[in-house]
């Protein structure tokens, strides 16, 4: 039995598991629809009791295997489900993604502090220039729409293996990303991808304002970490609340995992590591 698992943050992991030697059989199935055997390169973001993500590539039973698939897909986390198995198609609901919603790379969603919207950031393929707009997805009238966001052209980048949250259980409607790379990645490709690029800077996102959204590119810090594949987590501490990160590895390149004792923190009021 090969298990497998879906990472939402460090404080949530819904395990799903296939058997290796067993075969499945193929049935017609629509698009993002099926058991869900295994997915990966994802965004993924908890907003209302529920677990939405899109992105990556997924396995689907009778459908799709390691493809992207456009859908946005979402599990209600206050209904019971099977986490001993394959993911049933009858706890998942998937929607159609738009083409802006930059639905084949991995990204990240920016939760607001109404804990209903979502903000599809990065995930763009080769060749994109960088935007100052992003996708948007309501989750109440289950509708999308496109923003624009003052602060110059920041979002860019598949963003593979960044590190992002947002600032849930507060009113200050902050969300956070740094690390990762530019270049999507195929399914068999890899950190030795020459054409990726390591993205530096922490990105801060301020949706406060729905009518007035803003975000800045902090590039300021001497210390800041240079992160591949670590995890952020918002948690309440201090005057605005501190980020706790840790994991991945050091850089691009450089293969060496960071020492799980190596906890790095960011303090969101002085910003500074």
């Amino acid at each position: 039995m090969r298990i497998l698992c879906i990472k939402l943050s460090w404080a949530l992991l819904i395990y799903l598991c296939y058997s290796s030697a067993s075969k499945i059989e193929p049935r017609a199935t629509q698009p993002g629809q099926g058991d869900l055997c295994y997915f990966y390169r994802h965004r993924s973001a908890v907003a209302g009791e529920k677990l939405y993500f899109m992105g990556g590539f997924y396995t689907i039973e009778g459908g799709s295997t390691n493809e992207n698939e456009q859908q946005l897909f979402r599990v209600d986390l206050s209904s019971s489900f099977a986490v001993n198995g394959i993911l049933p198609a009858s706890s998942v609901v998937t929607s159609p993604a738009p083409p802006n919603s930059n639905w084949k790379g991995a990204g990240a969603f920016f939760v607001d502090d109404t804990d209903t919207i979502l903000y599809s950031y990065g995930g763009f393929e080769r060749d994109y220039e960088p935007q100052n707009s992003m996708a948007m997805y309501n989750t109440t009238s289950q509708s999308w729409s496109t923003v624009t966001v003052s602060g110059g052209n920041l979002n860019q980048g598949d963003r593979e293996e960044s590190m992002y949250t947002s600032s849930l259980g507060t009113d200050l409607s902050l969300s956070f990303i740094q690390g990762g790379y530019t270049s999507a990645m195929g399914p068999s490709a890899w950190l030795e991808s020459a054409s990726a690029t390591n993205l530096t800077g922490m990105i801060t996102f301020n949706s406060s304002d729905a009518s007035n959204l803003s975000w800045t590119n902090s590039t300021k810090f001497s210390n800041a970490p240079e992160t591949m594949g670590a995890k952020m987590q918002f948690v309440r501490y201090g005057r605005s609340g501190v980020l706790i990160a840790f994991g991945g590895f050091n850089t691009l390149y450089n293969e060496t995992f960071r020492a799980m004792s190596q906890i790095m923190v960011y303090d969101i009021a002085s910003t500074t590591w």
